[in-house]
């Protein structure tokens, strides 16, 4: 799915952080986390956050990106970090 989100955003992005997200909170920890879905992953939220979407988000994707960079922050990355960062402190949700 991270995959899908990295090549082909604007048809999976918010499905596939809804999907991502929702088993994220189930299963919990870093388990749902390979090398390469953290890489996919860190990519396409950072050309969300930083780049395309600068507008208000809504709740479920700002939640959504929340649990997965915490998620990833877990798994010891920089990057998402900063993402998570910039997340909170920059991003305007809409009510």
């Amino acid at each position: 799915m991270s995959s899908l989100m990295f090549h082909y955003p604007k048809i999976f992005f918010e499905s596939g952080l809804s999907i991502l997200s929702k088993h994220q909170t189930v299963i919990g920890g870093t388990e749902l986390f390979s090398r390469n879905t953290v890489f996919y992953l860190e990519i396409a939220l950072s050309r969300y956050l930083l780049f395309n979407n600068t507008a208000l988000s809504s709740k479920e994707i700002y939640h959504a990106c929340k649990v997965l960079l915490d998620a990833i922050v877990e798994t010891g990355s920089s990057r998402a970090y900063y993402l998570r960062e910039h997340l909170i402190r920059s991003r305007r949700v809409a009510i």
